[in-house]
C-alpha cells in the first residue's frame, strides 16, 4: 500500500483495458482519475496533478505521445513518471515512447502484478527524488545563510583591521582586490627619528581567512612598531603567530621595509614577494632588491631567517612595492601585464610625479573586461 494517498492518471480509449487498470490500482490504495484520449489526459494533469501517468500509445483526438510530451512540458524539472500501454513488442515502437518521455511501457494485455510493481518502484524512486530535492534544497538554503554570515564577518573584520593608523601622506596605495576582503595587506608605521616601518604581504587565502590574517598581522606589526621594537622582532613575531595560529599551508609572503629619511637609507627583508624597485626620474629603475627569504608562518622562529639588503637614496628616489597580481593581471586575450611592461613605465623618461597615476591607469586600461584573477596592490613612497 502507499504511504500516503497517490493519484494515477489512467488515459486509455479501450473501455474494458480501462476498468481493469483501474481496478488493480484502487484496489492498491491509490486514487485514480481517468481519461479516453490525449487531450483529455492533458486536462485531467492539469487538474489533479497526478503522482503518475499511465498512458496508451494509440488513442483518438490526440495519440498517448504526443499527449506526453505536452505533459513533460508542463512538469518542467519535476519527476512524474509516465508508463506507456502497448500491444506492440517492437523495438522503433519502445523507442518512441521513451523518446516522447516516457519513463517505462507495459505490453497489453496488462498483467495486474507487472502493472502494480513497476508503478510502485516508479512512485518509490519518485519519493527519493523529493526526499533529494528536500535536502538539496536544505543544503543550499545552510550554504547561503554560512555565505551571508562569513560576508558579515569579513566586513566586520576588515573594518577592524583597517582601523589602525591612516597610510603616511608620503605614500600613495592602490588595492584592486579580488574578493570583498583582500588577501594583499599593506601597513606602514611611523617611528622616532624620521624613520617608517612598511610592510606588503600577500597571504595564500582570500575573503575570511584573508581578513582573520590581516587583523593578527596588524595588530602585531603597530603594537610592536609603537613599542620601538625592531624590524627584526616584529617579523619574527608574525612569523610566530602565523606559524600557530595558522594550518601549514597558510602563510603570507611578504615585503618589509625600514626607511630611513633623514639618513637616506633602507633596509629591506624580502620574503617570496616581487622585488622592491628604486626608481630615480632622470634615471629610471636604478635598484631591484628581490627576494631571499620564505614567507612568514612557514617555519618556526627556529628556522626564521632574518637576510636583509640595505642602499643609501637620493633626495629624489621614490620606491615601488606591488603584489604579483599587478604582473600577472591578464587583458582579455590572456596576456599578462609583465614586469617589463612596468619597467617601461618606470623608464629614465617617466616625469616623477605622474608615474603613479600612469602605472594605475594603463593597469586599468590593459584589464578591461576581464575578470580579477587576484589581488592587485601598488605602493609608491617617495623621501621626506
Amino acid at each position: 500500500m502507499p504511504e500516503k494517498e497517490q493519484t494515477i492518471l489512467v488515459a486509455d480509449d479501450d473501455h474494458a483495458s480501462r476498468l481493469i487498470t483501474e481496478k488493480v490500482l484502487t484496489n492498491s490504495g491509490y486514487t485514480v482519475v481517468s481519461a479516453e484520449n490525449g487531450k483529455e489526459a492533458i486536462r485531467a494533469f492539469q487538474q489533479y496533478r497526478p503522482n503518475l501517468v499511465v498512458m496508451d500509445i494509440y488513442m483518438p483526438v490526440m495519440d498517448g505521445m504526443k499527449a506526453t510530451r505536452r505533459i513533460k512540458q508542463l512538469i518542467g524539472k519535476q519527476f512524474i513518471p509516465v508508463i506507456f500501454l502497448t500491444s506492440s513488442s517492437e523495438e522503433r515502437v519502445l523507442a518512441r515512447c521513451l523518446a516522447a518521455g516516457g519513463d517505462d511501457f507495459i505490453t497489453k494485455p496488462v498483467s495486474p502484478l507487472v502493472l502494480k510493481t513497476k508503478i510502485d518502484s516508479l512512485l518509490r524512486l519518485q519519493n527519493h527524488e523529493k526526499s533529494v530535492d528536500a535536502t538539496n534544497r536544505e543544503l543550499r538554503n545552510r550554504l547561503e545563510h554560512v555565505e551571508t554570515e562569513i560576508e558579515i564577518a569579513e566586513r566586520i573584520l576588515y573594518k577592524i583591521a583597517h582601523s589602525f593608523p591612516a597610510t603616511p601622506d608620503n605614500i600613495r596605495y592602490y588595492c584592486s582586490p579580488k574578493q570583498l576582503t583582500s588577501g594583499d595587506i599593506f601597513l606602514a608605521a611611523e617611528l622616532p627619528g624620521s624613520r617608517q616601518y612598511l610592510v606588503l604581504g600577500d597571504f595564500t587565502g582570500h575573503g575570511l581567512s584573508a581578513a582573520l590574517g590581516t587583523l593578527l598581522v596588524s595588530e602585531a606589526f603597530y603594537s610592536m612598531a609603537a613599542s620601538g621594537k625592531s624590524l627584526e622582532q616584529v617579523l619574527r613575531t608574525i612569523n610566530a603567530r602565523l606559524k600557530e595560529a595558522t594550518p601549514g599551508d597558510y602563510f603570507l609572503a611578504a615585503l618589509a621595509v625600514e626607511l630611513d629619511h633623514r639618513q637616506r637609507t633602507l633596509q629591506c627583508w624580502n620574503g617570496s614577494m616581487p622585488p622592491l624597485l628604486e626608481y630615480r626620474p632622470a634615471r629610471g629603475i636604478v635598484e631591484r632588491i628581490g627576494s631571499n627569504n620564505l614567507p612568514l608562518g612557514i617555519v618556526t622562529n627556529d628556522g626564521f631567517e632574518y637576510n636583509t639588503s640595505h642602499c643609501k637614496l637620493n633626495a629624489d628616489s621614490r620606491l615601488y612595492l606591488y603584489s604579483d597580481g599587478l604582473i600577472e593581471t591578464c587583458n582579455t586575450q590572456g596576456k599578462m601585464f609583465g614586469g617589463e611592461q612596468l619597467d617601461a613605465l618606470l623608464s629614465e623618461d617617466s616625469r616623477a610625479d605622474g608615474v603613479f597615476d600612469t602605472i594605475i591607469d594603463t593597469l586599468c586600461e590593459f584589464r578591461a573586461g576581464t575578470v580579477h584573477r587576484d589581488d592587485t596592490t601598488l605602493v609608491e613612497v617617495k623621501l621626506r
